[in-house]
């Protein structure tokens, strides 16, 4: 599923384990297999509807939820788990490209991770 809008998008914490959330749309249906998209956040509702977390692959390119909420993080320049990371437009992690910002040209290499010590031979 495309990133799809749904009206008045309800997140939902999982009874039985906090950590978890679901989205129900307007109609009160759990999303399932789909993008769920609330304001400027994006998510992504597994098979069950849970919300994924984590490094997750969808459909071959590779993004990355936050824990907890599970909202995707898609901001280059992102440090996590004390790496940092760029992403394209779509918010999938770059790998094995270059990225220019303000402060210069930046690698990132096959899992993503930008290489601040510059490249080795």
């Amino acid at each position: 599923n495309e990133r799809q809008k749904y009206d008045k998008i309800e997140m939902i914490k999982n009874e039985k384990d906090p950590t978890k959330y679901s989205a129900k749309d307007s109609s009160g249906n759990v999303i399932k297999n789909s993008w769920v998209i609330q304001g400027d956040w994006y998510f992504f509702a597994d098979a069950d509807g849970v919300l994924l977390t984590g490094w997750q692959e969808i459909k071959g390119k590779t993004y990355y939820f936050r824990p907890g909420f599970g909202n995707m993080v898609a901001v280059s320049g992102s440090e996590i788990d004390g790496k940092y990371y760029n992403f394209n437009d779509d918010g999938s992690v770059l790998q094995s490209a270059w990225k220019e910002d303000q402060n210069g040209l930046h690698y990132s290499d096959a899992s993503g991770v930008v290489i601040k010590e510059g490249l080795k031979d």
